[in-house]
């Protein structure tokens, strides 16, 4: 009786030892460049490539793990730092810049308004044997100005006139005496101030005080100024 053929069985393969791969390049330059992302100017290019590269080192198991969650963590936090930097600045920024070019803009028509009322007194002068008006309504009378021309667009004051305005006593007086300026306050350090030779110029309050008022030929307008402001 033949006996049934038995075969035998192979024993398993051993199993394979699994060794993690050693190499840490990717986690040291992920943590490497995700400290560069707070450099400034570098930070949004390195800030990028450190995620990238610790994402990799992690996805592939790459040993330096904290190397790389470092890298991943600082490469996401300096962008995030200059953005939120930038964008502080320019909410600082941009109203201050915003302010100085619309006082710019008020001081060019202060400016303006002045120069019309020199150019009223001239004409006023001019149909009156040179005679200076009485008063300011006396140019708003002859059709010489509208009382806009007596606003500053700066002034936070409820006057009905923004500048003070003072005529020499005498017509002969001459081209350098100051007839008009802003009052203080107009325009914070400054005053534009008008002469009686039609030029209008912007000077300091220091400027003002310490050297144009002190001409003689403004001795008048200074005595009138100072009553007003400082009673």
């Amino acid at each position: 009786m033949t006996q049934p053929q038995t075969y035998s069985e192979f024993p398993p393969p051993p199993p394979r030892s699994f060794s993690p791969p050693t190499s840490k390049g990717l986690a040291i330059a992920a943590m490497v460049l995700g400290f560069c992302s707070f450099i400034p100017c570098l930070g949004m290019l390195t800030g990028i490539t450190a995620v990238i590269l610790g994402i990799v080192s992690l996805a592939t198991r790459q040993a330096g793990k904290g190397m790389a969650v470092i890298g991943l963590v600082a490469g996401i936090a300096g962008p995030v730092f200059w953005i939120v930097l930038w964008i502080g600045g320019l909410v600082g920024i941009v109203p201050r810049t915003f302010m100085k070019a619309k006082e710019q803009a008020n001081i060019a028509v202060c400016s303006g308004n002045l120069n019309a009322v020199a150019k009223a007194i001239f004409l006023y002068r001019n149909d009156h044997d040179d005679k200076f008006p009485p008063d300011t309504d006396a140019l708003v009378d002859a059709g010489l100005l509208l009382d806009d021309a007596f606003k500053c667009p700066s002034a936070k004051s409820t006057r009905t006139c923004d500048y003070f305005i003072h005529f020499p006593s005498s017509p002969d007086a001459p081209g350098e005496t100051i007839i008009a300026c802003d009052f203080k306050g107009n325009h914070g350090n400054g005053r534009n101030v008008l002469y009686l030779d039609g030029r209008v110029q912007l000077m300091k309050e220091e400027d003002f005080f310490q050297a144009e008022l002190d001409e003689t030929q403004n001795a008048e307008f200074k005595a009138a100024l100072t009553q007003i402001e400082w009673p």
